[in-house]
């Protein structure tokens, strides 16, 4: 397999995590061919990644954290908690939240109309 070009392998329909990838350590100085598994190079992500671009998640996905950011063309259906936070003003910028944030706490729904305004409804029994 040595004398074979890379663009000449057989293509992977799907990795594990004990596959290999070939990597090229310090490419502008001395290259030195290596290898790394899937598991250690996704491990190497940053926790907070940005990703542009479609992003499909299904059936019991989780997001966690104390922030998630969503914005343009989305659609959301199921159970869908976004926060649990009562605010201490009505300014959505002073609080953390940007337009278009929902939320809610034992007795408000709330959302955030501009930057600096939060609207709330009550919630009640029915």
């Amino acid at each position: 397999m040595a004398d074979k070009k890379v663009t000449d392998l057989t293509a992977l329909a799907s990795a594990s995590g004990d596959d290999l990838l070939l990597v090229v350590n310090d490419p502008t100085g001395t290259p030195a061919s290596r290898k790394i598994t899937v598991n250690q190079f996704f491990g190497a992500v940053a926790a907070n990644t940005v990703h542009t671009g479609t992003l499909s998640c299904s059936a019991n996905t989780t997001f966690s954290g104390n922030k998630v950011t969503v914005s343009a063309n989305t659609t959301f259906s199921g159970n869908l908690r976004l926060s649990s936070d009562t605010p201490s003003s009505n300014v959505a910028s002073a609080e953390g939240y940007g337009t278009g944030s929902i939320w809610f706490d034992a007795d408000y729904i709330y959302v955030a109309t501009a930057s600096g305004t939060i609207k709330r409804a009550a919630l009640s029994v029915f």
